[in-house]
């Protein structure tokens, strides 16, 4: 415990030189346990070290010194503790916004393509859904036997595009986008979906389930509808 002992000056505060005996029985961290003669008040703190109880020393003796309203001084601390309450709370919520960030990053996304719809004059539809909201970025491509590329319009050259990047959300976790395929090049009604993907942050931290590629297979029928050769069950391989 630290016993901190203000002197109060007669000549500075004149209202407080008044000589007084007993004991003041007040509670807190620091108190005044007694009064005495010679305008002394002495001061017990709980828990103050010496180089806080001197700071807190000078504090009073200024206040006493200049004859500063204590009530100002007050209210001056609760607009100084008000801001620092402030800063705390504004750098507690930027370390979980930043902790949510980073685990985010490092979350891979969860991704289920639920299937191929044809439409019109070669148009295929592909749906994708997704169960978390992981960003990412991904390429489709559709090729028959053999792996040979069919995308592209009638005598056209099939075309591999780039990564295309999605942000899924509470809002829309259902991906859905459309390729041309040239028909005529489909060998024996075979028809196989390849769906790559990898999160954003993939290129950076190389973590394992964050590059993927999705494969499914179906069966063109005459009629144009799609019928699944995997039972339903996409294939996935995790790349490095």
């Amino acid at each position: 415990m630290r016993r901190v002992v203000l002197l109060l000056v007669a000549t500075a505060l004149p209202c407080m030189a008044q000589t007084s005996t007993g004991t003041a029985e007040t509670t807190g961290p620091c108190s005044p346990a007694t009064t005495g003669n010679n305008n002394q008040l002495t001061i017990n703190c709980q828990g103050i070290g010496k180089e806080q109880g001197d700071q807190l020393l000078r504090i009073l003796n200024r206040i006493a010194k200049d004859q500063i309203d204590p009530k100002l001084v007050l209210e001056k601390l609760d607009e100084i503790q008000k801001g620092i309450t402030e800063i705390r709370s504004d750098a507690a919520d930027r370390k979980t916004k930043e902790d949510l960030a980073e685990r985010q990053r490092r979350t891979a996304p969860a991704i289920h393509v639920v299937g191929l719809v044809l439409h019109e004059n070669g148009m295929f539809q592909t749906v994708v859904e997704c169960t978390n909201d992981i960003p990412f970025e991904f390429r489709s491509v559709i090729v028959t036997e053999n792996g040979q590329g069919i995308m592209g319009p009638p005598n056209g050259v099939s075309v591999i595009l780039g990564f295309t990047k999605f942000f899924p959300s509470s809002q829309g976790r259902v991906l859905r986008f459309e390729d041309h395929v040239n028909l005529d090049r489909v060998a024996n009604g075979y028809i196989e979906l390849r769906f790559t993907y990898r999160s954003l942050s993939y290129e950076e931290l190389h973590l394992p389930g964050h590059f993927a590629l999705i494969t499914r297979k179906f069966r063109l029928l005459s009629g144009g509808s799609l019928v699944p050769l995997d039972g339903g069950l996409e294939q996935v391989q995790y790349l490095q």
